[in-house]
């Protein structure tokens, strides 16, 4: 099995030449143009509503069989992550045979491919993993909902949301070359939904400057910051 994390990202198998490379971003660009403006971005705050229009119809996985060992591809046929926004596109196929770095155009996605054979599934239930997954997910949803009610509810003063904004990059040691972009996120909002001055719309205005690091790091900061701002 073949898997990439991420939302904005999939995984295919295509023939991996320059040509079809270029057709793949030109497809994607007449499908779903970057430069416009997508419900998306005014949920978050961000601006990569076509990277998950882009990633939808894709796959996040792949089920490659084997015989003796050897996976059972078509000689042009290669497995290639595909990566957005911009549907960057990796430098070069990836084996299920090795552990390789999603590196792709100046971009960085966690994850590896690792083969799943038969010996390491052939307990497996997928009924109960899945089962799991959803009741998980379920349990963790109606915490998290309440806790943006109480975040969009709460009214900041300015001077509250300075301190802090100053506390989160002097005790959280965030990069200080990002205090600009959250200083201009919050007070200079570019969506209405985050005109309104309170802890959300604080937290949108520090999501959207880590989107300037690599997707490792944002992800990093984004979880400290959920800790950090839990406790103002």
């Amino acid at each position: 099995m073949a898997f990439v994390a991420g939302s904005t990202a999939g995984v295919t198998t295509v023939e991996f030449e320059p040509g079809l490379v270029r057709d793949i971003h030109e497809f994607f660009e007449r499908l779903i143009p970057e430069q416009r403006d997508y419900f998306h971005h005014a949920t978050w705050g961000d601006d990569n509503g076509s990277s998950h229009l882009r990633a939808a119809p894709l796959k996040p996985s792949l089920t490659i069989p084997f015989r003796d060992g050897q996976l059972m591809t078509g000689t042009w046929q290669q497995i290639v992550p595909v990566h957005e926004p911009c549907s960057k596109i990796l430098r070069r196929p990836v084996g299920l045979d090795e552990r390789a770095d999603l590196s792709v155009l100046g971009n960085f996605v966690s994850g590896a491919f690792t083969p799943v054979l038969y010996k390491h599934s052939k307990n497996l239930d997928l009924v109960d993993v899945i089962s799991v997954g959803v009741d998980k997910m379920q349990r963790n949803f109606d915490p998290l909902k309440q806790q943006i009610d109480t975040w969009k509810t709460g009214t900041l003063i300015d001077d509250q949301a300075k301190v802090i904004i100053y506390e989160a990059f002097v005790e959280q040691r965030l990069p200080t070359r990002l205090l600009p972009w959250v200083h201009q996120n919050y007070f200079e909002p570019t969506y209405e939904a985050f005109a309104p001055r309170t802890l959300w719309s604080l937290s949108n205005a520090f999501t959207s400057a880590f989107k300037k690091l690599t997707p490792v790091r944002q992800f990093q900061l984004t979880a400290k910051l959920g800790t950090y701002l839990q406790n103002c």
